[in-house]
């Protein structure tokens, strides 16, 4: 839970989403490329509708870490103790989203203990139409060779209201 509440953190920090994805990686230098893979987003027929009538965007953030050595006096916290990179996108409606040209840092990826990293994904509405996000349910996290299997899968439902 704390990772998805620094997820949700960075997403909403990071700068404006376009319609196309989007990657910042935590360091300059050499980057490796990131398996190709894809997001199948879907909404509840409630959900589609709401965002649909108020010609809302959905928003995604993919984080990507792994285990392995910190740099000396690194604070990583929620994230696992290697971070790689971030990924974002925006789509217009549900549908798959394609991640075939984001990267990690090369440096941080020699850090790994694993190189089978992890993937963190968080979607929400665009917040365009809606001052909040109205989305639920829109969270996957997984290992990166497992997600280059299948298309990861991620439904959403709204929100209760408040």
């Amino acid at each position: 839970m704390t990772r998805l509440a620094a997820i949700v953190f960075l997403a909403a920090f990071g700068s404006a989403c376009q319609k196309q994805g989007n990657f910042y990686p935590p360091e300059k230098g050499p980057q490796l490329p990131v398996p190709r893979f894809q997001i199948r987003i879907t909404l509840s027929e409630a959900a589609a509708k709401k965002l649909r009538d108020a010609h809302e965007s959905i928003k995604g953030w993919v984080a990507f870490d792994g285990d392995g050595h910190s740099r000396p006096g690194e604070y990583t916290a929620p994230m696992r103790s290697v971070v790689l990179g971030f990924y974002e996108f925006e789509i217009d409606r549900p549908g798959v989203v394609s991640v075939d040209h984001a990267t990690v840092s090369e440096e941080a990826f020699k850090r790994l203990t694993d190189t089978d990293y992890y993937y963190t994904i968080n979607v929400s509405s665009g917040r365009h139409a809606f001052k909040d996000n109205v989305l639920d349910g829109g969270y996957a996290e997984g290992h990166i060779n497992e997600a280059t299997k299948n298309p990861i899968a991620i439904s959403c439902d709204l929100l209760p209201p408040h």
